[in-house]
């Protein structure tokens, strides 16, 4: 997909988002889940959205019939939206929820003219700029003219603007002959986005809007070389490094040379880590010979977080981000990982053979994807962490060996204290027991009568 998708004013349906209890539900008659399923609050209210959208006429009337439940106006809204004009008229007849502005909005954009004269002529709800903006943007003039003759609300820039992002030349020519309505740059920029290169020149003979660099930009990231061509020479608004970027990211390669060949703008290492990310090496290479931008260690982390091995391999060959080589080509260790790792215990690791490294890299790195990295240094300090790691988790084993055998030996000799220490007590207990006897016993004599010496048994 293109990067450059976000920047389209395809205006679409906005369905309502079923559970899939509610969508299980819609694929039988209500009368075969209603009496094991009756939720007034919950899933009934939804049945009957479900069936307002669809058009599914028969099973929303049994569900007026014998179900109390609510419902809302999102039934209106979705069947109008969806076209269904007789549902429309059967809830506005026997319900009283009504709808919203969305939908005519919504009829609108979806071309649903019929749907849109019988909302104007029996509700009062009415709709936004969103209806005629709606209605140009997708093509549907028959509606576009109606409302501009009969409702009053009008529509904003984003009208021909949306209309000539999505190629729609007629419509874009009737709005200029008999509105005069204005567009942006956004027009031009859109249309060249998407190659829509007759539109492009149609608003640089008859409009005064003009571009931006976005619109090589665009051009160049989709793949669109001649709109590129014809925006280099006829325009002068020229582009940004995003428009190499991007060709190089969505493999452009003919676009991608053409820029190198004709523009000076270039491009950043922003091209080959995205390129190596997607697994591009054909990309890579090019852009190493070719350019000068080279790329950050995001390349090699994004690369081997999807798997790419060859990808990898060429990026260690060719660039070293953090990653030294010792002993020859054959083996390589992390770079002094203390310093980013924080640890003595790591200084001296072990040198393995490089698919044997890499591999370990890819491994640690398809665990932690997800993390967000702001800069190259964290980049450099993430990605020795994760080599760090996997290398000391193959010696981790012994270690923790010795350090149970180490914790059980101190727990032998603290078990050992306790009992000395325990008999110790045990034997002066003893002996103050004694010495108080015998103290006592003393005393006693000395208070009894010579005749009536107490005497110890």
């Amino acid at each position: 997909m293109s990067n450059f998708a976000s920047n389209r004013r395809v205006i679409v349906d906005a369905p309502i988002q079923f559970s899939e209890e509610v969508r299980q539900c819609g694929t039988c008659h209500p009368s075969k889940w209603h009496s094991e399923k009756h939720d007034p609050s919950n899933l009934c209210k939804n049945m009957k959205i479900f069936y307002g959208c669809h058009g599914l006429l028969p099973q929303l009337q049994w569900m007026h019939v014998n179900c109390e439940s609510d419902c809302s106006t999102a039934a209106i809204d979705g069947a109008a939206r969806n076209g269904h004009l007789g549902v429309v008229q059967w809830l506005h007849q026997n319900r009283r929820e009504g709808c919203t502005v969305a939908a005519m909005d919504d009829a609108a954009k979806n071309g649903r003219l019929q749907i849109v004269q019988w909302l104007h002529a029996n509700r009062q709800e009415g709709c936004t700029l969103k209806a005629m903006n709606g209605a140009a943007s997708n093509n549907h003039l028959k509606v576009f003219q109606w409302l501009r003759q009969n409702r009053n609300e009008g529509c904003t820039l984003a009208a021909m603007d949306g209309a000539a992002t999505n190629g729609h030349l007629a419509m874009v020519q009737w709005m200029h002959s008999n509105r005069r309505d204005e567009c942006s740059a956004q027009a031009m920029d859109g249309a060249a986005n998407n190659g829509h290169r007759n539109v492009v020149l149609w608003l640089h003979e008859n409009r005064h809007e003009g571009c931006t660099t976005a619109a090589m930009d665009g051009a160049a990231g989709n793949g669109h070389l001649e709109v590129v061509k014809w925006l280099h020479q006829v325009r002068s608004e020229g582009c940004t490094t995003a428009a190499m970027d991007n060709a190089v990211i969505n493999g452009h390669v003919n676009v991608v040379k053409w820029l190198h060949e004709n523009r000076s703008e270039g491009c950043t290492t922003t091209a080959m880590d995205n390129a190596a990310g997607r697994g591009r090496l054909d990309a890579v290479k090019w852009l190493h010979q070719n350019r000068k931008e080279g790329c950050t260690p995001a390349a090699t982390i994004n690369a081997a977080s999807k798997g790419f091995l060859e990808v990898v391999k060429y990026l260690q060959e060719n660039f070293h981000h953090g990653l030294k080589r010792e002993g020859g080509s054959q083996a390589i260790k992390v770079e002094n990982p203390a310093v980013s790792v924080g640890s003595d215990s790591v200084q001296d690791l072990p040198q393995v053979p490089e698919d044997i490294f890499i591999r370990r890299l890819i491994s640690a790195l398809r665990v932690n994807s997800e993390l967000e990295v702001k800069d190259a240094a964290e980049l450099r300090a993430r990605i020795r962490t994760e080599v760090t790691a996997s290398i000391q988790a193959e010696l981790s084993s012994k270690i923790r060996a010795e350090e149970e055998a180490m914790v059980i030996a101190e727990c032998v000799e603290a078990k050992l204290r306790d009992k000395i220490r325990v008999e110790i007590q045990a034997d002066i207990k003893a002996k103050m027991r004694s010495e108080i006897r015998a103290e006592l016993l003393a005393k006693v004599q000395h208070l009894l009568p010579s005749s009536g010496k107490f005497r110890e048994c």
